[in-house]
């Protein structure tokens, strides 16, 4: 091990897969990595990309931005300025100028160029930032004492946004038309060695176990691998929401059981209940039927779960929900999983949800995608969400005997089943891509 830098740099070591990339279209592609706003240091960072653009459609494409959303000056990013033909990265204050390192790049030749590695190192402190391109610091526009940096003031102003392929203060201006691979933000600046060994792995280097510093030391803030982050079997390409979840493999982990007590209580049926009157104090189950006149359904508990089976049908639109109130609330801001196994006795369609509940609205906050159940066959029905709101939050679980919606009937002697129900926070900075495709193709090998 080389005191300076991670390895023999003629041998890299711990290589890992890399065959997925973000792929933005230049005109609302983004990757929102806001989460890691809270870890960005005012004072000293390193971020480290791979990036391939396909064309030039704005005036000043952007691989990575930081600001609090909306002032013009305190920010930290790096972009293409297309009419002075140059990457810049770029430390702004508000108490100070715009400190930008450079390298020279043509129109036609960062187009040409396919995949290509950039590096930003800031570190206020020594006057200092550095561009790195390919390996190399650039032979043109590096700041190293010649100009002061005046920090930005953490006291006033605060860095909550972090975007890939977009700015953080316009909406659909200066995005980017092409690739990101293997972004990583570190807390620290990285040596001219680190840099160069992880261009040398192109884009397959381990960023958390590979640095010659350890654990908090590292300082590894974030690690999003576009598609090829696995965090307890799942990957962050199969997710169901809306905006497509990113996994933070910086700490590639997924908290404990929220449900502390996944033990299913069979009560009665209760017929017409609402909401308000349906409460729990701990981390437990309760089955709700609504109807609008007869119908019954009976409860049978089984190994960690329960089974609904209906008694008398009822001609009328009702639905069956197990229905669970968040004891304790989630944290805004976190990311969750969560998933069901499920069984029915029939072809049926099933639905997992984490809903958001208040007396004037019910806003779903996130879901599994609607599963089609084939009779009989057990299936884990899973999804991600984004906790944006923590009042009132609830699970339900919804069967549906017939339709794409959950709020059919079904037929006497007619069943299904949940069980190991699982509620769990994901760990790390995870990111949402919005718009951006997470692709197996054109990726830097």
């Amino acid at each position: 091990m080389l005191g300076s830098g991670l390895h023999n740099r003629s041998t890299p070591k711990n290589i890992i897969s890399n065959k997925f990339s973000a792929l933005f279209d230049g005109t609302d592609d983004y990757v929102d990595a806001s989460t890691v706003a809270s870890d960005i240091s005012l004072t000293t960072g390193t971020i480290s990309l791979w990036a391939n653009v396909t064309s030039l459609d704005h005036s000043f494409p952007n691989f990575w931005n930081c600001s609090d959303g909306t002032s013009t000056d305190d920010k930290i990013f790096i972009h293409y300025n297309k009419s002075t033909n140059k990457i810049r990265a770029i430390y702004k204050s508000g108490g100070g100028s715009e400190i930008a390192a450079t390298h020279d790049i043509s129109n036609s030749d960062l187009i040409n160029a396919g995949w290509f590695h950039i590096v930003m190192t800031y570190d206020t402190t020594a006057d200092e930032i550095k561009l790195y391109y390919n390996g190399s610091a650039s032979a043109t526009g590096n700041v190293q004492d010649s100009q002061t940096i005046t920090p930005i003031n953490g006291s006033s102003v605060t860095l909550d946004r972090v975007h890939l392929g977009k700015p953080t203060n316009t909406t659909n201006n200066n995005l980017l038309t092409g690739r990101i691979d293997e972004y990583a933000y570190f807390a620290r600046v990285l040596t001219a060695a680190e840099v160069s060994d992880i261009y040398a792995a192109k884009a397959r280097f381990n960023y958390k176990d590979s640095l010659s510093l350890k654990g908090s030391a590292n300082q590894l803030k974030q690690w999003l691998r576009f598609g090829d982050g696995i965090v307890s079997g799942l990957s962050d390409t199969n997710s169901t929401v809306d905006d497509r979840i990113i996994l933070d493999m910086a700490n590639p982990t997924v908290g404990s059981e929220l449900i502390i007590d996944p033990f299913f209580e069979v009560n009665s049926v209760n017929t017409g209940q609402s909401e308000a009157n349906l409460s729990a104090t701990s981390l437990k189950f309760d089955h709700w039927v609504e109807q609008n006149s007869s119908g019954e359904r009976t409860f049978t508990k089984i190994t960690n779960g329960i089974r609904c089976t209906i008694v008398t049908s009822t001609d009328n639109t009702w639905h069956t929900r197990i229905y669970q109130t968040i004891n304790p609330v989630l944290d805004v801001g976190g990311f969750y999983y969560f998933s069901v196994t499920a069984l029915a006795s029939i072809d049926c369609v099933f639905r997992l949800a984490i809903q958001q509940t208040n007396s004037s609205t019910n806003q779903f906050l996130g879901q599994g995608s609607n599963v089609t159940m084939t009779a009989n066959e057990k299936k884990r029905n899973q999804g991600f969400f984004l906790c944006d709101n923590n009042t009132s939050q609830v699970i339900h679980l919804f069967p549906n005997f017939s339709s794409s919606t959950p709020t059919s009937d079904g037929t006497d002697g007619e069943f299904y089943e949940v069980s190991n129900v699982s509620l769990k926070k994901l760990q790390g900075n995870t990111a949402f891509a919005s718009g951006a495709n997470i692709k197996q193709e054109n990726v830097p090998s």
